[in-house]
């Protein structure tokens, strides 16, 4: 009744003054003024922001508070370093940025904890030592804010805040060993809105940056993969769009001034990356970094670019990588004219170099292509040094092998001297000494042979619950291949093709799914499917999701026009009873005024 009194005054034309008796007035003010603290009030108490808690946080354990403790002042200091660290990755998640376990100590002083006067001796203080560890997962949106949390519980702040990022505040994150009735049944809507929408809105954004190609001839780079930008469709789309309305007056300027340098932009030499969570800068090879963050305006810092200068430095480059390239083609046929001849003395299925897809490697140890080549130039030439003892070998220790796999040499792999990958290829590390090379060969060629098979049998099963269950792609999470035994997603792929006839009864055509190690929907709309998933659960949890999800976003409408149609209603009686009794009010007043 006063929500509706309250929506009624401030939609029609029948306005509190219209009322002349001064305490009619004043009883409708009071009245108006309960109903809009009511009204304008949530239900629930507005969650905390987490970036509040945080500069909380950071009061309690910031080492410039605690000069008179340098103990506890330098631990604070380093592992505050690395915390800092560990919430950027969670904003800004990064493909490269090294996977693992970050453990964190921190000293927290008892009276900030407890809300008390900090104690007036040095030696009465006492600290709260807090030990925790961060699973840097960067496919895995459970990991971090739930260890957040256990960090502020342990301090005596709020667990249940928002993060200020859609990927984690639209989405009622479960434990990382949750269900999939935990994370399915509490996202019903955010999982059919993000399985129906996000390839619409990818072709969308392509679309755009094709068309910005194709009208004003410059190459855009910009990420919308969930592994490198957290970022919601709308936002990369209007950052397009502003990007375009900046870029094309940039443009046509520079091409009508036609200055030194100015062929750069005309020719769509310079690309720009507005992925960037960095300062504005651009490099050598005409590649520019846009902030998408910064406070620095685009245009002026497009109009500041000295074009003459970019175009002698990309000269200068262009000529490095051309003297480069050719000496990179004609290292990679020495290389794999060498590897050839190992090849026919092996007499394996080939042997190669190649690149290493381990996210959980040190991105810091990444060699680039030169260096790559450089190590497997030394890695072929000791193999070539020693052929003869090879040949030798073939015919002595290793007479009874046959070693019918494929080997390759990965100059990334830092971790390990060698690794047999989900598919039997051996990577071998290319600083590895000769003896052993020829021990990882006589150790590994069998596990590698067998891995092999066993891969083949049941890559079978992938593809035919992938096309009987109608899947765009059914596929592994890369880093869940290089934490895990492989057995676990054989075991995962032979389950699928087990339900597939009844699996495709839950009408996934079209989507894409996703082994993993916990349950959830990534930002492209991939259903992530945890390893050891009970299909009858996954049967009836899946199908509950979509069908309830549809009857629920077909009723919502309906239920809430009837809401709305009832409020009306009751806003038509409230203010038809109040006119009555104002009426009779003022007209007794007006009786007693007589009287008197």
């Amino acid at each position: 009744m006063i929500r509706g009194l309250y929506k009624s005054f401030s939609k029609s034309s029948l306005t509190i003054s219209s009322f002349a008796n001064e305490k009619s007035k004043s009883f409708l003010n009071a009245v108006v003024s309960q109903a809009s603290r009511s009204y304008c009030n949530t239900t629930q108490e507005e969650k905390p922001k987490l970036r509040n808690l945080l500069k909380k946080f950071y009061l309690m354990i910031h080492p410039d508070t605690l000069t008179q403790h340098p103990h506890e002042r330098n631990i604070n200091s380093t592992n505050m370093k690395t915390f800092m660290g560990v919430i950027e990755q969670m904003r800004n998640p990064k493909y490269n940025y090294p996977s693992g376990v970050e453990k964190i100590t921190f000293h927290v002083p008892e009276d900030k904890i407890l809300g008390q006067e900090v104690p007036k001796s040095i030696g009465d203080r006492r600290f709260k030592i807090i030990d925790i560890s961060f699973n840097i997962n960067y496919s895995n949106p459970n990991a971090i804010p739930n260890q957040i949390r256990s960090l502020f519980e342990q301090c005596k702040l709020p667990t249940n805040f928002i993060t200020e990022i859609e990927h984690y505040d639209l989405v009622n994150q479960t434990s990382i060993e949750g269900t999939v009735q935990d994370f399915i049944l509490s996202n019903k809507h955010n999982v059919i809105r993000k399985l129906k929408d996000f390839k619409k809105e990818k072709y969308e954004l392509e679309a755009m940056k094709r068309r910005i190609k194709k009208d004003l001839g410059v190459q855009v780079s910009l990420e919308e993969e969930s592994r490198v930008s957290s970022l919601p469709f709308g936002e990369n789309l209007q950052l397009l769009t502003h990007f375009e309305n900046v870029y094309k007056q940039w443009k046509e300027k520079v091409v009508k001034e036609g200055k030194d340098g100015s062929e750069l932009v005309s020719n769509g030499l310079i690309k720009f990356d507005i992925s960037q969570d960095d300062i504005n800068f651009i490099e050598p090879r005409l590649y520019c970094y846009l902030d998408r963050t910064s406070s620095e305006n685009w245009s002026e810092y497009l109009n500041n670019l000295d074009l003459s200068v970019l175009k002698e430095d990309y000269l200068k480059v262009k000529k490095e990588d051309q003297d480069r390239d050719r000496e990179l083609i004609k290292s990679k046929g020495e290389i794999f004219s060498r590897l050839s001849t190992i090849e026919k003395i092996l007499r394996c299925r080939s042997i190669q170099p190649m690149e290493n897809d381990d996210p959980t490697e040190d991105p810091n140890l990444y060699l680039g292509i030169p260096e790559q080549f450089s190590e497997y130039l030394a890695f072929t030439s000791m193999l070539i040094e020693n052929k003869s003892k090879l040949e030798n070998l073939m015919k002595t220790r290793f007479k009874k092998y046959k070693f019918s796999i494929n080997i390759a040499i990965v100059a990334n792999l830092h971790r390990h001297k060698y690794f047999i990958d989900i598919d039997g290829t051996l990577k071998i590390n290319p600083k590895v000494t000769f003896e052993e090379f020829c021990d990882i060969l006589e150790s590994q060629h069998k596990n590698a042979f067998e891995k092999d098979k066993l891969s083949d049998k049941y890559e079978s099963y992938r593809n035919y619950a992938q096309v009987r269950m109608g899947l765009t792609k059914l596929y592994i999470q890369s880093q869940f291949c290089y934490t895990h035994s492989h057995q676990l997603v054989f075991d995962a792929f032979k389950r699928l093709n087990d339900s597939a006839d009844i699996l495709r009864d839950l009408d996934l055509s079209g989507f894409s799914m996703v082994i993993g190690d916990y349950y959830g929907v990534s930002k492209e709309g991939d259903l992530i499917i945890k390893y050891d998933f009970n299909t009858q659960e996954l049967i009836k949890q899946l199908s509950a999701s979509t069908k309830n999800s549809y009857v629920d976003e077909q009723q919502q409408p309906q239920e809430q026009q009837q809401q709305q149609e009832q409020q009306q209603q009751d806003i038509k009686i409230d203010l038809t009873n109040i006119s009555s009794v104002l009426e009779h009010y003022e007209n007794q007043n007006k009786s007693n005024n007589k009287t008197l």
